[in-house]
């Protein structure tokens, strides 16, 4: 199941469309469940009544990985949000055309800096086996 989960995580910059997204995140969300649950209860089984500070120590590192992940991709992330332009000056027609073009050259642009981030948790994710 980590290797799904390691997969996936790399092949989510090379999705082309919705579906290919819905469909890679399916998968890890799948490899995901099923390796928490057997991975508590291996560990409850290996450690029986001493447990419950291996599964803290696990939830643990599983913290740790949500709070260093964002930090990894972030010098990765390109682009500015359009939240500060004044929409009452600019035309819908004008401001429609200036997304459309921006967003082009924007997409093809983050999804090839998106590849490096991804494809560095993937491989995180398989040496933690």
């Amino acid at each position: 199941m980590v290797v799904i989960m390691s997969i996936t995580t790399a092949l989510v910059p090379y999705s082309q469309s919705l579906w290919n997204l819905y469909l890679i995140i399916w998968l890890y969300g799948f490899g995901c469940g099923a390796w928490n649950s057997a991975i508590n209860v291996w560990l409850i089984e290996i450690w029986l009544q001493k447990s419950a500070p291996i599964l803290l120590l696990s939830q643990f590192m599983y913290g740790i990985g949500t709070i260093f992940g964002p930090l990894l991709e972030k010098p990765y992330l390109t682009g500015e949000q359009i939240s500060h332009l004044n929409v009452t000056n600019i035309s819908n027609a004008t401001l429609f055309s200036m997304n459309n073009i921006t967003n082009v050259i924007e997409n093809i642009d983050r999804r090839s800096k998106l590849k490096t981030p991804f494809l560095i948790s993937g491989i995180i994710q398989i040496i933690g086996i």
